[in-house]
């Protein structure tokens, strides 16, 4: 019995490993996005919060809230980025109007597959540089675990 959880832990941690894309410090892979909502990039040298999002979703819609408040409470030193792989009408439909965050369309899910994004809600924090903060489940990430991790 003994022999069996460890080979079921060993397995796990090898599937786990092998679907996760990032690492805490390492460079985040690059955000190709084929539409910018609104016509409205971020600039390129901000840290950036990226939530990978799903308009179905509704764990992702109730987030879009708190997303707003981020954007706004963040605006000067933090770029957040509502990016989904669905067409853009629905996203925008979900979105609803144009807020503080910028919106992109990842068509053929070119960034969630770089990013390793199995579930949504999930968000990444990456620094003006590039580099990986955080990155899981946007729930647990608070604005004081924001600040820390920007200054």
């Amino acid at each position: 019995m003994k022999r069996l959880t460890i080979l079921c832990a060993a397995l796990l941690c090898t599937v786990w490993a092998s679907v996760q894309n990032l690492v805490i410090g390492e460079k985040a892979p690059d955000i190709r996005v084929s539409q910018w909502l609104w016509d409205h990039s971020p600039a390129d040298n901000k840290a950036r919060l990226i939530e990978f999002f799903h308009s179905g979703s509704p764990q992702c819609t109730v987030r879009l809230s708190e997303i707003e408040s981020t954007a706004r409470r963040y605006e000067a030193n933090l770029c957040v980025i509502v990016l989904a792989k669905e067409p853009a009408p629905g996203v925008m439909q979900a979105l609803g109007t144009r807020g503080t965050y910028f919106a992109a369309i990842d068509e053929g899910s070119r960034t969630f597959d770089a990013f390793g994004v199995r579930y949504v809600p999930f968000c990444v924090l990456i620094d003006g540089r590039g580099k990986v903060l955080w990155f899981g489940n946007p729930s647990s990430l608070t604005s004081d675990e924001i600040t820390r991790l920007l200054n």
